[in-house]
């Protein structure tokens, strides 16, 4: 099913470079059956089912698990649009036989039989609550037809030429036609409202072959070039999906946003995974062995990264060009960098903490005290202390002006992976065999979550809240009394690695065995993006403004990546931006 019912900013800053899908998205299940090539699909509601039709005159429903196709016959020539009503209980397909048919969405017999156009049926679509389907013709008419009696609403809508496309808004209130230009039309009465674009226009022609994702921040098309490309309306990304042979007719996407389906010519129906795969902006290369951790400058034109070949590097973002830090004799566990950026502050399995300077890389001081590899650190936000995390089961706080510890160091519950400050830097917060939360100032214990290891946490930005990487799950609780409020599966083991956006709105994980780091939205626990790499990801961080991620990798590399999950005001994608990039589509030559 083709939509064109939903609004998109008719500007964009600048168009972005396509990026293929280097063999990441594929399909995850290709249907075939029919005899000819597909011009239609639609998902049912439920997504365990989707309709399909072809030149073969026939629809075709299909059972994803099984494979299997009931077969729908009736037309006498090419069935050109197919929709389902929202309860699945009804299917609306339109024709090359200029009739419009609904049919039984379980029994697939045909429950009416509208005539009345008098050249082929292009477009079809359920009102919202099912009770009027909406038809486009040839014969340069829109009609509205009432399900229950089979009779039209009112008169048919006189168009500017052959109308390829009619889609209901969301409201139900309005039509929108695309013919030689694009209309919108009061849907109870069939009065004109808007002229929107003007005759030939190529984005007119473009809605063909689009259809938003539920929640408007990305659409699909699909060209004669046999791809389908996903567009980022957000950040100006497309990715492309190769696999079809022939023009890809039709494109759906699934309520949940999670599947993509597609209609070709090569008469095959293809089903792919429709969450974000995208691809790095830049890889930097030079560590000797794994990158174990990676932290941003303020600033985003720098960054820091530790490696298990003893070093750390600071890398210029414009150049890639790397400065080498020496002075660990172990694997550089963590490191962070002070808000000004004129210090950075590392951790290591030779148990030592040291700090740098951020501009020239010299050592500043090595603190000792720790009886253990050291395995977090982090500057309080006005980095006047650093705090560290031991596998000794200890937390020490360090003050940078005399390197000595603040207080008496702070006994957890078993080796320390993970150290942070809240936001406002009043409290600490500390993931061993618990999750503990403590006084800035003086180390005293305030909360202690009880939960299974806990290898990765992060604050939101307001301190309300603490999130937690522990046993495959990814766990909120509430700063103040540990309740726990959202909990999901995110992988098979212990998380090692987790970012929090600045928004608090996406959290990205990994584990150190796997290639995969997830993009997560917090407030629902539903993956948006995988980030996919040639090595096992050690190590995640977000930029400061939240438009970039980086990524530490045992390949020895550290992966750059647009958030795919950014709003930039400055970009969107449009619909003549859709069109310059798919240019037009083609109409059928075997009509």
């Amino acid at each position: 099913m083709h939509t064109l019912s939903r609004s998109v900013s008719p500007e964009i800053a600048s168009v972005p470079p396509i990026v293929s899908n280097a063999g990441h998205p594929v399909p995850v299940q290709v249907l075939e059956g029919h005899d000819v090539g597909v011009r239609c699909v639609c998902f049912y509601a439920d997504e365990n089912k989707l309709v399909s039709g072809s030149g073969d005159n026939t629809l075709r429903i299909w059972d994803r698990k099984t494979g299997a196709a009931q077969v729908l016959s009736g037309h006498t020539r090419w069935v050109w649009d197919v929709d389902v009503s929202r309860d699945g209980k009804m299917v609306v397909s339109g024709s090359e036989d200029k009739t419009v048919r609904i049919w039984d969405g379980e029994s697939g017999e045909v429950m009416h039989v509208f005539e009345g156009h008098k050249d082929e049926v292009n477009s079809v679509e359920f009102s919202w609550d099912s009770s009027r389907v909406v038809s486009g013709s040839d014969d340069h008419t829109v009609r509205v037809w009432l399900v229950e009696t089979g009779e039209l609403a009112f008169e048919p809508i006189e168009c500017h030429g052959r109308v390829l496309c009619v889609r209901y808004s969301p409201s139900g209130e309005r039509i929108a036609s695309g013919a030689d230009n694009l209309q919108i039309w009061n849907a109870e009465t069939g009065d004109g409202t808007i002229e929107c674009l003007s005759r030939y226009s190529r984005a007119t022609k473009v809605w063909l072959d689009v259809c938003f994702y539920p929640d408007e921040s990305k659409l699909v098309s699909g060209s004669s070039d046999k791809t389908l490309r996903i567009w980022n309306r957000k950040t100006g990304a497309v990715e492309v999906l190769s696999g079809h042979t022939d023009t890809v007719w039709d494109v759906d996407v699934s309520p949940d946003g999670k599947m993509v389906v597609s209609g070709s010519m090569d008469k095959t129906v293809r089903i792919w995974d429709g969450i974000t795969h995208p691809e790095p902006l830049q890889v930097l290369e030079g560590h000797e062995s794994q990158a174990v951790c990676v932290c941003f400058y303020a600033d985003e034109n720098k960054l820091v990264s530790g490696s298990s070949d003893y070093t750390l590097r600071i890398w210029d973002r414009k150049t890639g060009a790397a400065q080498v830090l020496s002075g660990h004799t172990g694997t550089v566990q963590e490191v962070d960098v002070s808000l000004d950026g004129e210090m950075v502050v590392s951790g290591s399995e030779d148990f030592t903490v040291r700090l740098w300077n951020g501009e020239s890389g010299e050592m500043m001081h090595t603190w000792e005290g720790h009886e253990h590899t050291v395995n977090s650190v982090k500057f309080s936000p006005d980095a006047s202390s650093v705090m560290s995390g031991s596998e000794d089961n200890i937390v020490l706080v360090w003050s940078v002006e005399t390197g000595e510890p603040a207080f008496e160091p702070i006994e957890c519950d078993g080796s320390v992976y993970c150290v942070r400050y809240s936001p406002s830097g009043d409290r600490i917060a500390s993931g061993a065999d618990s999750v503990q939360i403590w006084d800035a100032e003086t180390g005293v214990g305030l909360l202690t979550i009880r939960h299974s290891e806990v290898s990765s946490l992060a604050w939101t930005a307001d301190g309300t809240h603490i999130i937690g990487g522990g046993e495959g799950e990814v766990t909120i609780w509430n700063s103040d009394d540990g309740e726990q409020l959202r909990t999901w599966k995110a992988h098979d083991g212990l998380i090692t690695a987790l970012a929090l956006s600045p928004t608090t709105t996406h959290l990205v994980t990994s584990r150190w065995d796997e290639k995969t780091a997830f993009v997560f939205d917090t407030s629902t626990g539903e993956q948006v993006a995988i980030l996919k790499h040639d090595g096992h990801v050690e190590a995640i961080a977000f930029s400061h403004s939240g438009r970039l991620i980086a990524t530490g990798c045992g390949d020895k590399k550290i992966y750059l990546w647009e958030d795919p999950t950014f709003k930039d005001p400055k970009t969107t994608v449009s619909p003549v931006l859709v069109a310059s990039m798919h240019g037009l589509l083609p109409q059928p030559t075997n009509r």
